[in-house]
């Protein structure tokens, strides 16, 4: 499960101000009400959508899946039932996102049928209508990184490599030759993929390095490395040439190991903190509160809406 990284802020429709605004104390308000009906409002593409507090800033995402067949299968007689069959009125089957929301950015992670962040994105908008704050948009963009060839090559532990070469760069020449092709079998080639694949767990920094430095800046569309220094135990992706979003692998599945890889991921992320203070210092920000929204940190603000949700 991959867990990515989003900066987010608050956007005024009426006059497109930009607020940084931290989401944490109005979201905790919102999943404490005692409102099973305003909580049972919310959809997206005619699901049902939900916000569970899990953990400290960590959040379970659920969405419905009412038209997906889902089977259950008992390995001991092999009988195959479909899921919906087993539950109690009023259960739905939901698949769940984790969101770890801290001040300006929030971590991501998702699997296959579980919802994802523009549905989480249309719930606090949403949850902004109810409460006639529908002038205002929340805002999530992917924070992304780029590294140089530099301070990657410098790192002591260096895995697998996926280098995309188009085919205007010279090497793509190389490779033709290599199976006795020539420039007129490329006319509908865009370009070739190399992946240098180490064995599991094998550090392959001399070989990355050797490539690395011997195919040329012209015609690389793609460098992608993953890597590792001395303070971490976990490599992370790399992009030498592309931005590519910041992110991590969550392996476990074991639900409380989860929240705890998320918050160690997350403290331990080489690139984030950069690229959260960068995306926090833009000046398109205004440093004004938007006070509106804030008085939705009380509780007692939400109640007048409570008995005529829409």
């Amino acid at each position: 499960m991959k867990l990515n990284y989003f900066g987010y802020h608050i956007e005024k429709t009426e006059d497109n101000m930009s607020y940084l605004y931290d989401i944490r104390a109005l979201i905790r308000t919102f999943c404490n009400l005692d409102s099973v009906t305003f909580k049972n409002s919310f959809q997206y593409n005619n699901e049902q959508i939900y916000l569970f507090p899990a953990a400290q800033d960590i959040y379970l995402f659920v969405m419905t899946r009412s038209n997906e067949v889902i089977k259950k299968i008992n390995t001991n007689d092999l009988n195959v039932n479909e899921i919906y069959e087993l539950l109690d009125q009023g259960e739905q089957l939901g698949f769940a996102s984790y969101v770890y929301i801290q001040n300006n950015f929030l971590g991501f992670a998702s699997t296959f049928l579980a919802p994802k962040i523009p549905a989480l994105v249309h719930l606090i908008d949403e949850i902004f209508r109810k409460v006639d704050l529908g002038h205002y948009r929340f805002i999530a963009q992917a924070l992304l990184h780029q590294a140089s060839k530099e301070e990657v090559l410098q790192l002591p532990f260096l895995g697998r490599t996926t280098i995309e070469i188009e085919k205007e760069n010279s090497m793509a020449a190389d490779i033709l030759n290599f199976v006795g092709g020539n420039a007129d079998d490329v006319g509908e080639v865009e370009s070739f993929e190399i992946v240098i694949k180490p064995k599991k767990r094998k550090n392959i920094q001399p070989i990355v390095k050797k490539f690395v430095n011997s195919i040329p800046d012209d015609g690389l569309g793609k460098l992608i490395i993953k890597a590792k220094d001395e303070l971490q135990d976990h490599l992370t992706d790399l992009y030498l040439v592309g931005k590519g979003a910041i992110s991590e692998t969550i392996n476990t599945r074991e639900e409380n190991a989860i929240y705890e890889h998320i918050v160690n991921k997350t403290n331990n992320n080489m690139h984030l903190e950069l690229k959260v203070e960068e995306f926090s210092n833009d000046e398109r920000f205004t440093e004004a509160t938007p006070e509106d929204i804030n008085s939705f940190i009380d509780v007692n603000s939400w109640t007048p809406y409570l008995p005529n949700i829409q």
